[in-house]
């Protein structure tokens, strides 16, 4: 068995993963990595004997979609009952190189103790730093999961993440209880290697100069996303934190547009 070069493991929550991402979970093998799946497809369309056949790969499976917040949180909390420090969680169509795992390590062993010691999560992205440095945390108010390193100690402190959330809101609400424990969400920009857009349904379209990505969900998926939406904004205003509640007003509102203007663009382009 090929030892893990890398100081972290690997997680991912999937559901009906296309082609893609078991050629990447057999590369991961193959590098020695440690990788926690959560398998949120129903029993009788499971993986499982796939998985089983790779080394170094833990699967986790209840026999039907639980969602993304028990999914995550059973495998952080799994990864971290291991021995594992530090966490990086991808979606299942996020792609990756090891130029990708690579910079991570090699940023996450050059910051260690501060970052260990302040934040909860550093979400990493393809994007350029708007910052002085290449290579620099700007600390965010709100940040997604997929792309995050999560440091399993603070995660912990503050209780993993909520699995009462299904899939959206669930990385919002963990920036949000983060905030209430004094630790921070930190965005590292210029990440070698990130494609959050080929394996995504997403479309692309330009409107007024500038280039947008609408999909275009079902009335399920956006029903848990206006309960999710409520649900921070009514926690934020328990905990006093009224500029994390006024974000989520903010976010909301370009959520409601952007599925607005999905039934309009979309409906034009069939």
């Amino acid at each position: 068995m090929i030892k893990n070069q890398f100081g972290f493991a690997i997680g991912f929550v999937t559901y009906f993963p296309e082609h893609a991402f078991f050629s990447r979970l057999k590369w991961l093998s193959e590098l020695g990595m440690t990788v926690y799946v959560y398998d949120n497809s129903p029993q009788t369309n499971s993986y499982k004997s796939t998985q089983l056949k790779l080394p170094n790969i833990k699967y986790y499976q209840s026999g039907s979609n639980e969602g993304l917040g028990l999914g995550i949180s059973i495998i952080s909390q799994a990864a971290f009952s291991d021995g594992h420090k530090n966490f990086l969680f991808f979606d299942q169509d996020t792609g990756f190189s090891s130029e990708t795992l690579n910079f991570i390590d090699s940023f996450i062993e050059s910051n260690r103790e501060r970052l260990s010691s302040d934040y909860v999560g550093i979400a990493f992205k393809a994007e350029s730093n708007k910052l002085v440095s290449p290579v620099f945390v700007e600390d965010v108010l709100v940040a997604i999961s997929s792309g995050s390193m999560f440091f399993l100690e603070n995660l912990k402190l503050i209780g993993w993440h909520n699995q009462t959330y299904f899939v959206d809101g669930v990385d919002y609400e963990c920036c949000l209880r983060a905030r209430q424990y004094g630790l921070k969400i930190g965005k590292c920009g210029d990440t070698p290697g990130f494609d959050h857009v080929s394996e995504q349904p997403d479309k692309v379209f330009a409107i007024f100069g500038k280039k947008i990505l609408l999909r275009r969900y079902s009335s399920v998926r956006i029903r848990d996303t206006l309960s999710s939406y409520r649900r921070l904004i009514v926690s934020s205003i328990r905990y006093g934190d009224l500029y994390f509640a006024a974000a989520m007003l903010r976010s909301f509102a370009i959520y409601l547009a952007g599925q607005i203007l999905s039934r309009i663009v979309l409906k034009k382009v069939k």
